[in-house]
Protein backbone atom coordinates (compact mmCIF):
# COMPACT_ATOMS: atom_id res chain seq x y z
CA UNK A 1 0.00 0.00 0.00
CA UNK A 2 1.06 3.59 -1.05
CA UNK A 3 1.71 5.52 2.51
CA UNK A 4 0.53 8.59 0.59
CA UNK A 5 -2.11 7.70 -1.00
CA UNK A 6 -3.10 4.81 0.62
CA UNK A 7 -3.77 2.85 -2.77
CA UNK A 8 -2.78 -0.65 -3.46
CA UNK A 9 0.51 -0.53 -5.38
CA UNK A 10 -0.01 -3.73 -8.22
CA UNK A 11 3.57 -3.42 -10.01
CA UNK A 12 6.29 -4.40 -6.92
CA UNK A 13 8.56 -6.80 -6.83
CA UNK A 14 11.24 -8.07 -4.64
CA UNK A 15 14.05 -10.24 -3.74
CA UNK A 16 16.85 -10.91 -1.34
CA UNK A 17 20.16 -12.03 -1.62
CA UNK A 18 21.48 -14.11 1.37
CA UNK A 19 25.25 -14.25 2.14
CA UNK A 20 25.84 -17.33 3.97
CA UNK A 21 28.21 -17.71 6.91
CA UNK A 22 30.31 -20.37 4.48
CA UNK A 23 29.92 -17.53 1.93
CA UNK A 24 27.35 -19.24 -0.49
CA UNK A 25 25.25 -17.34 -1.93
CA UNK A 26 21.84 -17.80 -2.49
CA UNK A 27 19.72 -14.59 -4.12
CA UNK A 28 15.44 -15.90 -3.66
CA UNK A 29 12.76 -14.32 -5.58
CA UNK A 30 10.10 -13.43 -2.90
CA UNK A 31 6.46 -13.77 -3.39
CA UNK A 32 3.44 -11.41 -3.01
CA UNK A 33 1.56 -12.51 -0.21
CA UNK A 34 -1.87 -10.68 0.66
CA UNK A 35 0.00 -7.24 2.06
CA UNK A 36 3.96 -8.12 1.80
CA UNK A 37 6.56 -10.28 0.22
CA UNK A 38 7.91 -13.33 1.59
CA UNK A 39 9.14 -16.94 0.57
CA UNK A 40 10.31 -19.49 2.81
CA UNK A 41 13.62 -20.56 3.95
CA UNK A 42 15.85 -22.51 5.99
CA UNK A 43 19.32 -20.97 8.12
CA UNK A 44 20.77 -24.18 8.60
CA UNK A 45 24.31 -22.82 9.56
CA UNK A 46 25.86 -21.51 12.37
CA UNK A 47 27.08 -17.80 12.60
CA UNK A 48 26.57 -14.77 10.54
CA UNK A 49 24.21 -14.08 7.52
CA UNK A 50 24.04 -11.08 5.36
CA UNK A 51 20.67 -9.94 3.56
CA UNK A 52 20.31 -7.58 1.04
CA UNK A 53 16.96 -6.71 -0.07
CA UNK A 54 15.57 -5.05 -3.06
CA UNK A 55 12.05 -4.25 -3.69
CA UNK A 56 11.16 -2.69 -7.26
CA UNK A 57 7.88 -0.05 -7.78
CA UNK A 58 7.34 1.66 -10.66
CA UNK A 59 11.03 0.76 -12.18
CA UNK A 60 12.38 2.57 -8.93
CA UNK A 61 14.40 0.31 -6.75
CA UNK A 62 14.85 0.43 -2.86
CA UNK A 63 17.15 -1.90 -1.44
CA UNK A 64 18.67 -2.49 2.46
CA UNK A 65 21.00 -4.25 4.22
CA UNK A 66 20.62 -6.58 7.95
CA UNK A 67 22.90 -8.77 8.91
CA UNK A 68 21.39 -12.10 11.73
CA UNK A 69 23.55 -14.40 13.42
CA UNK A 70 22.29 -17.85 14.08
CA UNK A 71 23.76 -19.17 17.39
CA UNK A 72 23.80 -23.02 18.53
Amino acid sequence: TDAASGKEITNASAKVLIVFPSKKNLSVDLMPMMNHFGDGLALEEEGDYQFTVSVIVDGVSKTTQFQYEVED
